[in-house]
């Protein structure tokens, strides 16, 4: 056993460690995100019977107010905004 040699080595390892698992959960919470708002994304236009609700009039480009009004029925969603112009 190399015992106390090894405490620094030791301590960095589990450093190491957890700063790598939390960039994997912090990505993590961003496709968790992406997904729930996909979900809400296609259930609304399910409820509407068109995506076109989440387009600017007469393109295909995503509403700016399709973003608000996600945001101001889930103000949990975070990482939701990452991805989302």
């Amino acid at each position: 056993m190399a015992g106390d040699t090894t405490l620094t080595a030791r301590y960095d390892y589990l450093k190491n460690t957890e700063q790598t698992l939390a960039a994997k959960i912090a990505e993590l919470n961003k496709q968790m995100a992406f997904l729930k708002f996909k979900q809400w994304y296609y259930q609304t236009a399910i409820e509407a019977g068109t995506e076109a609700i989440h387009f600017i009039p007469g393109t295909r480009d995503f509403d700016p107010a399709t973003k608000r009004e996600y945001l101001e029925h889930h103000p949990d969603a975070g990482a939701f905004a990452d991805f989302v112009d």
